[in-house]
């Protein structure tokens, strides 16, 4: 199998830089933050009674991992939409965060216009440009713009954490959440990225970088990503869609205990799938002592069925930086795999040929 050190050809698989994006994880995510604290100085939402996100894809992905984070915390009902439609309990008081990165994302859009018809409900927008941003301009409504140039996925660290430096800046308008616990989450989850980053970036050895001995591992199989917890759960939907995108590699994810009630049923057909799957359990030290006995014995079952598996743990303290740690490793991961696989991680033909048939159909 090719080395992953000192790719000859890392500038033609790679023209928009995915890799170099991905070990920029850290940066972005710190200006995100600041950008988004500035973006809402003054802006005072009033109280809010619940919150919902809305997006697609790695826009989504913020939402899911904004929930997770302070789900402990929080006093009001969070919830991710990725649909055109609001969910029912959007009413005066609400807070509607539209987030898409283009600005153009036809579902996110549909439900901006459908909060604006609600009397009451507050509107936060994140994007870097497109019709959401432009319409917030006009309408005066409070929003977060976000760097250009790079694609959707890539800039989950400027979404997520222009977002937290968003509502970081609301007092305490959202119940439960407290200025001071966000920005220490965010301090040590900048720290422990940034340590994670050098030990994924290319110029660390293969023999010791996490993330390309993954991808070898992962090169011809399909992954399979279980999470034991709801934090690393969020960060399996992620791994899913990164090694999809970025990899054009079928992955799956599913969480504990609900995949132990029949998933583990359906191993035995295609025969197949025995070989060519590799199941990913992510760990966190908060996933109870239920699910950690669950994840020993889903593995012993997997391995009588001849299904190869391994472990990857977070790491950190705070939940954000115990996430961002493996989404880091995932990230990189996934482009690596790319790499292996001989594909530009950037380009999504597949995506595009669907939108074009869908414009098509207005």
């Amino acid at each position: 199998m090719v080395s992953l050190d000192n790719l000859p050809r890392r500038a033609e698989i790679d023209p928009e830089g995915m890799l170099d994006l991905a070990s920029s994880m850290a940066d972005l995510a710190g200006r995100g933050f600041e950008t988004g604290r500035a973006a809402l100085n003054g802006i005072r939402f009033g109280e809010i009674s619940s919150v919902a996100f809305c997006g697609m894809g790695g826009s989504a992905i913020a939402g899911d991992l904004l929930s997770s984070t302070f789900e402990d915390s929080v006093k009001i009902p969070f919830s991710v939409r990725r649909d055109y439609y609001l969910p029912g309990f959007v009413e005066k008081n609400s807070l509607v965060i539209c987030s898409s990165y283009s600005g153009n994302t036809e579902e996110t859009l549909s439900v901006f216009r459908e909060a604006l018809e609600i009397e009451g409900v507050r509107i936060l927008t994140v994007a870097s440009g497109g019709e959401l941003l432009e319409q917030s301009k006009k309408k005066g409504l409070p929003h977060v713009e976000l760097p250009s140039g790079m694609r959707p996925r890539a800039a989950l660290g400027s979404s997520l954490f222009s977002v937290l430096g968003a509502l970081s800046g609301v007092k305490d308008e959202i119940p439960g959440f407290k200025k001071e616990r966000v920005e220490a989450e965010v301090s040590e989850a900048l720290e422990v990225t940034g340590k994670k980053v050098l030990a994924c970036k290319e110029s660390s050895p293969e023999e010791n970088n996490p993330a390309k001995l993954l991808a070898k591992r992962l090169h011809g199989k399909a992954p399979i990503v279980y999470s034991s917890a709801s934090l690393t759960h969020c960060v399996g939907i992620r791994w899913k869609n990164q090694f999809e995108e970025n990899a054009k590699t079928f992955c799956h994810a599913n969480r504990l205990p609900e995949l132990n009630h029949n998933e583990i049923e359906g191993y035995k057909f295609p025969e197949s799938l025995r070989r060519d799957a590799r199941v990913l359990f992510l760990r966190d030290r908060d996933e109870g002592e239920r699910n950690s006995l669950r994840v020993e014995a889903t593995r012993v079952v997997l391995t009588e069925a001849g299904i190869a598996s391994e472990e990857l743990s977070t790491e950190g303290k705070g939940p954000l930086s115990r996430t961002f740690s493996l989404i880091c490793l995932g990230d990189h991961a996934s482009i690596y795999l790319a790499f292996l696989n001989g594909v530009d991680p950037a380009a999504t033909l597949s995506i595009d040929r669907l939108k074009f048939i869908l414009a098509k159909r207005r």
